[in-house]
């Protein structure tokens, strides 16, 4: 009868360590996932200044209108 009382702690026992482990590694990969998603966005806004720096420049060099640049701003920030 003890041995069977003994057996049941120690599978209560694997099944919280396993279940803590479980829970742990999903919430790793959430983490991951989500730095991802941060990086892949400070990118795509790294490019969006880049790309109105340049029409910034064009503007200022009088090589496209003030139209023009409006246009080209509207359509990198939607």
């Amino acid at each position: 009868m003890l041995n069977y009382l003994i057996f049941i702690i120690i599978a209560f026992i694997l099944i919280f360590i396993i279940y803590i482990g479980g829970k742990g590694l999903s919430r790793g990969i959430e983490a991951k996932s989500k730095l991802k998603e941060e990086k892949n966005k400070n990118i795509k806004n790294s490019n969006i200044y880049n790309d109105i720096k340049k029409l910034t420049d064009l503007k200022s060099k009088n090589l496209i209108s003030e139209k023009e640049f409006e246009k080209a701003k509207k359509k990198l920030l939607k």
